[in-house]
């Protein structure tokens, strides 16, 4: 995205809401021009009130919800307005072309909620509780957005760390007393503010549950069967899968991530081994994911795993 402080006096549009088709979607438009924009799509331009919904006709696409938010009483502290439409993508992807050939431009990621800190309308500390909320999978994710330590309080702290060092360290220049400045206190702060986001990207990271086993063994199927539709090709061809599948899966509530894997062979992995060329870095990627997942569904028999506490046995083609 360009830098918003070259473009902070445009107007920026953007779909508010996720992409594919829905029952309504939302499209945001904010900046100097928005009203002048909306009023250049209508035979007779209307007076616009703050909060006062208003029909927009546009021929040949839909009828618009129009709520206008006069500035500074808006997300951004722009002119704003909010414009609701079928979610047919066809008629948000047409309509915002008519908003960008009438003077808008499209929004950068994060550009609304950036004028929004930008005109005061919230803190550097509120935009990110809503990027972490945006981003949330789990209950407790949610929790954290809410009561998770403050990230503009720990910058602050590290640059009043950088501060006394470098005040430290022009003393020592200029009057060639001491050892100079110590740095133990700004590496340690340095240190805590990696590791907690180590510790997040960590938390952050889906559970992975791997179907694991030999060929022909039914792992496809069942990956299928808890995707909820054909992810992988299931045939009865040992060594279909040759490459590792992957589908995000909610249970009661909580995500994980489901991974399919090329089956392996007895010594496969070996120089030696009975596959070669695709299936063979196939199985390879098996084995590092094996290494990597935090639960194995293994399909019995399926040597080396027997003593792992991930293990989870299941028979396949049991029926």
């Amino acid at each position: 995205m360009p830098s918003p402080d070259v473009f902070l006096d445009d107007t920026i549009v953007a779909a508010a809401t996720a992409p594919g088709a829905g029952a309504l979607a939302l499209i945001r438009l904010s900046g100097p021009d928005a009203f002048p924009i909306l009023s250049s799509l209508l035979p007779s331009p209307p007076r616009w009130r703050h909060g006062r919904a208003r029909r927009l006709r546009v021929e040949g696409l839909d009828d618009f919800l129009v709520t206008p938010f006069v500035s500074p009483r808006s997300y951004t502290g722009e002119d704003t307005a909010e414009i609701s439409c079928h979610g047919n993508p066809l008629i948000v992807e047409r309509f915002l072309s008519r908003l960008t050939g009438a003077g808008a431009r499209a929004a950068g990621p994060g550009e609304f909620t950036y004028r929004a800190v930008r005109h005061g309308k919230m803190t550097v500390t509120e935009a990110e509780r809503i990027a972490h909320r945006l981003r949330a999978r789990l209950p407790w994710e949610l929790e954290l957005a809410e009561t998770g330590p403050d990230a503009g309080l720990a910058f602050s702290r590290l640059l009043d760390q950088v501060r006394l060092a470098r005040a430290d360290l022009e003393s020592a220049i200029e009057f060639q007393e001491g050892d100079g400045p110590d740095w133990e206190p700004l590496a340690m702060e340095i240190r805590r503010i990696a590791a907690q986001a180590r510790l997040q990207d960590h938390w952050a990271r889906l559970p992975r549950v791997l179907l694991l086993g030999a060929v022909n063994t039914g792992k496809s199927t069942l990956f299928n069967r808890i995707a909820g539709y054909d992810r992988a090709i299931v045939s009865d061809q040992p060594g279909t899968t040759r490459d590792w599948l992957e589908a995000e899966i909610r249970h009661d509530g909580l995500p994980f991530l489901l991974i399919d894997s090329a089956g392996l062979r007895p010594g496969a992995d070996g120089p030696n081994g009975a596959a070669e060329g695709p299936e063979a870095e196939g199985i390879r990627h098996t084995l590092d994911l094996a290494r990597d997942a935090d639960v194995l569904v293994a399909f019995s028999p399926t040597a080396g795993t027997e003593a792992d506490p991930r293990t989870i046995g299941v028979q396949g083609k049991a029926d």
